[in-house]
């Protein structure tokens, strides 16, 4: 599973905007500047959701739809929608042990009130295990391992809500790197110019299945999420 041969495909990603000549000509920076750099931020923007949610269809593959990706079950009898210490510690435990120095916890925006909230039973009480005190910022890593909050990943209480991952098993190809053209001959009746931008990418998980170790029968691997809470 480690040592496999992968084939990246250079996948076309494309955007295009149409803009009047005079927006061109009295533009303070020059319009080519700002249109390469927001669409820059918006061809990087559906990468991430590729690389994340991908199903590999003239697409990346993402690590959604990994078939090395490990699903932790919700605990018994956890209610739908959240997120508890035990679904963190069962996910961490499924980690590869070599990637526990590397991997990164990845959750949607709408779970961080989840983590805030998190606590301990200790006997017939318990206390929080995130954050204890409100009027400083909050923690910003999970054992040890740093938090990244992302819009692509799925909503609270779905698959794909929060991961547990090491990148470096995640393979990217540029095959070609954003790249501009321009021409007002499409346009040339409404005095505007048509931009066209383009770029040659494709990703997927190195690892193609979980590993189970040489003692025990629970598989691990470097991709690793919650299961839907429903």
């Amino acid at each position: 599973a480690f040592f496999r041969q992968v084939s990246l495909i250079a996948r076309k990603l494309v955007g295009y905007t149409i803009t009047s000549n005079e927006l061109l000509a009295d533009a303070a920076l020059p319009a080519e500047v700002i249109l390469t750099r927001l669409f820059g931020e918006g061809l990087a923007y559906f990468e991430d959701e590729a690389f994340i949610n991908g199903t590999g269809a003239g697409e990346p593959l993402g690590l959604l739809n990994a078939a090395a990706l490990i699903s932790v079950a919700k605990e018994t009898g956890q209610a739908a929608n959240t997120v508890v210490a035990e679904n963190l510690d069962k996910m961490y435990s499924r980690m590869l042990p070599g990637s526990l120095n590397r991997a990164v916890w990845v959750c949607h925006p709408n779970v961080l009130p989840q983590l805030f909230a998190l606590a301990r039973s200790v006997g017939t009480g318990g206390s929080a295990v995130f954050v204890t005190n409100i009027a400083g910022a909050p923690p910003t890593s999970i054992y040890g391992r740093p938090v990244l909050v992302s819009e692509k990943c799925q909503t609270l209480g779905t698959a794909g809500d929060i991961y547990f991952v090491d990148f470096g098993y995640y393979l990217i190809g540029d095959r070609q790197s954003m790249t501009m053209t321009s021409s007002p001959i499409p346009r040339i009746t409404t005095d505007e110019t048509v931009h066209v931008f383009v770029q040659r990418v494709d990703g997927m998980p190195w690892v193609n299945s979980a590993l189970t170790p040489r003692y025990g029968t629970t598989t691990l691997s470097p991709y690793v999420a919650l299961a839907a809470r429903a």
